[in-house]
């Protein structure tokens, strides 16, 4: 299963693209920013692990981030994120 987020940015008019990936217990995380595209764990990610409804660039999305916090609860960002 596949979930895209838009997180927005620090600016208040950009936007990112955050995608998870959920397989068989694994989840993966990419960001479309900078950081996230060189493969650190941008404010981006870290947000929506988190599960940040204000970083959604709309509130549309809030049901979608929902899904993605139940894959977190069965992988293993759940532990590192507590």
């Amino acid at each position: 299963m596949e979930k895209t987020l838009l997180a927005l940015s620090s600016d208040g008019v950009t936007s990112y693209k955050v995608v998870f990936r959920h397989e068989t217990g694994k989840l993966m995380v990419a960001c479309s920013c900078h950081a996230g595209e060189i493969g650190k764990l941008c404010r981006h990610k870290l947000g929506f692990l988190a599960g940040q409804v204000d970083m959604l660039h709309t509130p549309k999305q809030k049901e979608d981030l929902e899904e993605v916090q139940l894959w977190i609860k069965g992988s293993r960002f759940a532990g590192l994120l507590a």
